[in-house]
């Protein structure tokens, strides 16, 4: 029935226009489908769906049409979804044919394409907007990579400091004087969640190397920051990866498709509930009662 919905929604809204601001459908009386002995029509699925909430169909669809045109290596992302699928049936075991069942799904073909092999699309399409505008958020986010270490004590901080300057590996060291962040080397950015005097210091540092000992302003907890490289051509898909689930960054990759592809509407009604909704996402100029300006 979704993809009934989402169907409909494409053949009715988005080709659907005509000559005023509320899109006219040919043949409104057609029949469409029965359900039992009650006969729906073109035109009567055509204002439900704008009376209900048109916007989230729309977008869709639009993501659906956004993938076919800018996404094509589906046949390594189908392997790659195989490969989750496996990982989900480990997990459920003999409850996973009942749990798809469930929820509406046939077969484990239908809950691969529609979930897993879907999200991984839409991964992907936000991939390649992120290659496409890298500089933009290189800019933006700031990604070195870094470790880090946290005490609650001066004395540790600074006896970790020492061993640090005298060679020792950073994540024995973590181990040994018991830091409680995580040792490992990993990608920061000025969005990550971080104490202020750790997130300071990496937005200002321009080379590698150690920081002495930060303190916080409470004077209660002591960092260690160990830069390890700023120079983000060299973990580029890795910061593209840790960055391609924001949503700000979600939100700005449909903006680019929308504007890319020339993306518009031409219901008045339809239009105004996508511009409440979604209004980063319309590059039209503004819908009036007589026509759609472009």
């Amino acid at each position: 029935m979704k993809k009934l919905t989402i169907l409909l929604t494409s053949l009715l809204i988005l080709s659907g226009c005509g000559k005023n601001a509320s899109a006219n459908i040919s043949f409104a009386n057609d029949e469409l489908l029965t359900v039992g002995n009650t006969k729906i029509t073109k035109g009567e699925i055509y204002q439900t769906l704008k009376n209900s909430g048109s916007s989230f169909y729309i977008i869709e669809e639009a993501t659906d049409y956004f993938i076919e045109k800018e996404i094509t290596n589906n046949d390594a992302l189908m392997e790659k979804a195989l490969g989750e699928l496996e990982n989900i049936k480990k997990l459920y075991g003999d409850n996973f044919s009942s749990i798809i069942s469930s929820y509406g799904y046939a077969s484990e073909e239908e809950f691969v394409k529609n979930t897993i092999l879907q999200q991984l699309q839409v991964q992907e399409l936000n991939n390649v907007y992120l290659n496409e505008n890298l500089q933009t958020y290189l800019d933006s986010y700031l990604p070195k990579k870094a470790q880090i270490m946290t005490f609650d004590n001066l004395d540790t901080a600074q006896n970790a400091y020492v061993a640090l300057t005298e060679g020792k590996d950073f994540k024995e060291i973590a181990s040994q004087m018991n830091s409680s962040s995580n040792p490992d080397e990993l990608i920061y950015t000025s969005k990550s969640l971080l104490a202020s005097p750790i997130k300071f210091y990496l937005d200002k540092a321009e080379t590698v190397g150690l920081s002495e000992v930060l303190i916080d302003a409470e004077n209660t907890k002591y960092y260690l920051v160990n830069i390890t490289s700023v120079d983000p051509t060299t973990y580029k898909d890795e910061f593209i990866e840790s960055i391609a689930h924001d949503q700000e960054v979600v939100q700005s990759a449909l903006s680019y498709y929308f504007k890319k592809y020339n993306f518009t509407l031409y219901d008045i009604d339809i239009y105004q509930q996508f511009k409440e909704s979604y209004p980063t996402y319309l590059n039209q100029k503004e819908i009036n009662n007589k026509k759609v300006n472009q």
